[in-house]
């Protein structure tokens, strides 16, 4: 897809996303310069960004023109030619030492040839573009980075039409000077992948490619093996175009700033993205944009994690063993990368045992991520998952190993159930929130106001042992298609919100575990319905009016019990029949939404009562 030609149609498209802060309301474009919202002091908020929350970024200045080029002017280029028996320039403002190569000015330098244990440095003006022209170039190094920018204002990397290019580290990481180098391309400034050709990068230890300010990716062709994350922005990553591979023992893209929290986003408009991930798919502390592109995570554990999650167009496929997108204020599970050293230049060693790395975690150092063969793309089921305690501030764990339990709720008061005739996907509390469709009961639990997934359009396929889709604050779906296959354990539900789920547009069909299902709000525009089964179901889902056409149908990748389904066509008075494997049932709409959740999801708008035990868990057979 021509991204220019995007631009001019996104930014015809006004969509909004709203931040709930403490006390007040504020409502941002998802597009527009780069916004950061202020939250109260003692407000909902939670981790490293409780003080902030990016809302919008500008689309239309994330890729200047020559970023977007993927090609060179050959004519005025400088050539730097490898050997291990020596190394040769055309250019006075090269300097080779060895086997280190440094640029020391703007150009366009186009690099072939081999290096063992060797370093391309780009140490220039500050203001100075550089762009370095991979033309079959093959570079190990077993203690540095195999390309290094110290000082510019811009660093490309191009690579040649038609070449293949390898870069690789082999061994630990040994600091030369005050920055904690741990990737085969690190760069203390912006630095942009393009080109024509493939870029093979395989970090035995560390990262793939690290940027201290903005990481873009704008064309070429890539496969990252890396021990710790693929693509690390501290400021950004972002992705134009590019057929990227990634296989990585912590994140496959990762955006985190400790120091500015209107930065550390993500912002994908196009491309072809593949990751098997063993931590999250893509991460992002701040903000994660999608635009467009064919994203397919086939191992994750959690797929796609941000404060504020916008998919406005794409093919997203996402395999998870937790959530599969996750809009959460809490800390990195991945924590940041590549801090600067104040210590000792000379012989330092970055190691997870000396503590001195830019990261700890679980990840054997010796041991390079790898795609099991045969895969099928799922995770390998960890211990009794229904008992798992989930980062960024979810609830404990329950001593029967079931999650988010509501309280006893036998009793019931003669004002609690006012109800819309009980099918109006909530049980309703003098008239206001409650237990259904608003999102059950919870939100004060792991409520979060800052965070929030919008879905405005593209398609969108999950297969979460978590939540399906989760948003620690409102969930909303205006357009688009969805289907999840969600948890099979009782402990996470197909889709879960801390305060509210909505949806005004759309085709959904998210299916799973019924102990803790929670449906859309009658807050919605468009109708919706939470429907179980007595059993658990395999096989196809299927919605028909009363008709016989088919509105929707899916089939999930694993056993079920109930689902949320909603399309355009369901009407508030309509009649459907709706077919969960081999149960089918006829639903005749009363509202809005039908069917009641289970969980404790958004707190809604309650209602007065005096005690917990004045609301009632319905179990009707109309209801979940």
């Amino acid at each position: 897809m021509n991204y220019k030609k995007y631009l001019s149609i996104i930014a015809m498209v006004t969509l909004t996303a709203t931040l709930t802060l403490s006390g007040c309301s504020v409502t941002n474009l998802t597009t527009g310069s780069v916004e950061t919202t202020e939250t109260a002091s003692g407000g909902a908020s939670s981790g490293k960004n409780s003080s902030a929350s990016l809302s919008k970024i500008n689309t239309a200045e994330m890729f200047t023109d020559r970023d977007l080029e993927n090609d060179y002017d050959e004519s005025e280029a400088e050539t730097i030619t490898l050997s291990d028996s020596g190394c040769k320039s055309s250019s006075k403002n090269v300097k080779i030492d060895k086997s280190t190569i440094t640029i020391t000015a703007e150009g366009t330098y186009i690099i072939s040839g081999s290096l063992s244990d060797g370093q391309i440095v780009v140490d220039a003006a500050d203001d100075a573009k550089v762009q370095i022209v991979l033309n079959g170039v093959t570079i190990s190094n077993d203690s540095s980075a195999c390309i290094y920018s110290i000082e510019a204002d811009k660093v490309f990397v191009t690579t040649a039409k038609g070449s293949t290019n390898k870069l690789s580290v082999t061994g630990e990481y040994v600091a030369t000077d005050d920055n904690n180098i741990d990737a085969v391309i690190f760069s203390k400034t912006d630095i942009i992948l393009n080109g024509k050709g493939t870029l093979n990068i395989t970090a035995k230890y560390g990262h793939g490619v690290v940027s201290k300010d903005d990481l873009k990716v704008c064309g070429g062709t890539y496969k990252i093996t890396a021990e710790k994350h693929g693509l690390s922005g501290k400021d950004s990553v972002r992705i134009a175009d590019g057929n990227i591979d990634i296989t990585a023992g912590k994140d496959g893209i990762h955006s985190s700033n400790d120091d500015d929290t209107s930065k550390g986003y993500t912002y994908i408009a196009d491309g072809t993205i593949t990751i098997f991930a063993e931590d999250d798919g893509i991460h992002s502390d701040t903000l994660l944009q999608i635009d467009n592109g064919k994203i397919d995570i086939t191992n994750s554990n959690e797929g796609i994690e941000a404060q504020t999650i916008i998919v406005n167009d794409g093919d997203i496929d996402v395999t998870s063993s937790d959530d599969g997108f996750n809009a959460s204020s809490g800390s990195s599970s991945s924590e940041t990368t590549s801090s600067d050293n104040s210590g000792s230049k000379e012989g330092k060693r970055f190691t997870k045992e000396s503590g001195s790395d830019s990261e700890t975690g679980s990840t054997d150092s010796n041991k390079m991520p790898q795609k099991p063969e045969g895969s099928d793309g799922n995770m390998p089921q960890r211990p009794d998952d229904n008992n798992m305690q989930r980062p960024g501030g979810r609830m404990g764990q329950r001593p029967d190993g079931n999650m988010r339990q509501r309280p006893d709720m036998s009793t019931t008061s003669d004002s609690a159930i006012s109800g819309d005739n009980g099918s109006s996907g909530k049980r309703t509390m003098n008239g206001h929130g409650g237990m259904g469709g608003n999102g059950g009961m919870g939100g004060g639990m792991d409520a979060d106001e800052s965070c929030s997934l919008t879905i405005n359009g593209g398609t969108i396929t999950v297969n979460a042992e978590g939540d399906g889709l989760d948003s620690n604050g409102v969930l909303t779906v205006n357009g688009g298609t969805v289907y999840v296959s969600g948890p099979t354990n009782s402990g996470n539900g197909a889709i879960d919100s801390g305060t509210e789920a909505v949806i005004n547009g759309g085709v959904v069909i998210a299916a799973g575990a019924k102990g803790m299902a929670e449906s859309f709000s009658s807050s919605s525009k468009q109708g919706s319905m939470l429907v179980s089964s007595n059993s658990s179901q395999t096989g196809e889902i299927k919605i028909t009016d009363s008709n016989g056409k088919v509105l929707a149908s899916y089939t999930p990748d694993k056993q079920y019990e109930c689902a949320v389904i909603s399309t355009p066509e369901i009407t508030s008075d309509g009649t459907y029949s709706v077919t969960l494997g081999n149960d089918t049932q006829s639903i005749t709409m009363s509202g809005i939404v039908y069917g009641e959740s289970n969980g404790m999801g958004g707190m809604g708008r309650m209602g007065n009562f005096s005690k917990p035990q004045d609301m009632q868990n319905s179990n009707s057979d109309d209801a979940v």
